[in-house]
């Protein structure tokens, strides 16, 4: 992963600028998954569009390349952050961050995993 972006995303998880949510990467209340406050950093930086809110679905999504995400991180972030297209697994447990994330780990604990596994 790349270490700059891996250090705003660890920033950003500690920082309790987002609120966190389960089951997509931004709920419609402004509640973001881990990986969703990763795409929100790769917004900020210019590498995607801002999401828009599809209200009949409660939930946000992230335009990429005319394909659209809510619950998995967009190729164009993985590419930018240096990660593979199936980010999440961690060799440990609970084996992926969105696992954990949806499991009620709270994004200090999962700023630990990146921190150490990432």
């Amino acid at each position: 992963m790349n270490a700059e972006i891996k250090a705003k995303w660890i920033e950003a998880l500690r920082s309790g600028r987002y609120a966190q949510g389960c089951g997509r990467l931004r709920r419609h209340d402004d509640k973001y998954c881990c990986l969703g406050v990763l795409c929100e950093l790769a917004v900020e930086a210019g590498v995607l569009e801002e999401p828009y809110l599809i209200v009949s679905m409660g939930y946000y999504t992230y335009p990429d390349n005319g394909r659209v995400e809510d619950s998995v991180l967009p190729p164009a972030v993985c590419a930018w952050a240096g990660l593979p297209d199936s980010i999440g697994s961690l060799p440990t447990a609970p084996g992926s961050l969105a696992l954990a994330n949806d499991s009620g780990t709270d994004f200090p604990a999962i700023a630990d995993l990146i921190e150490r596994w990432l």
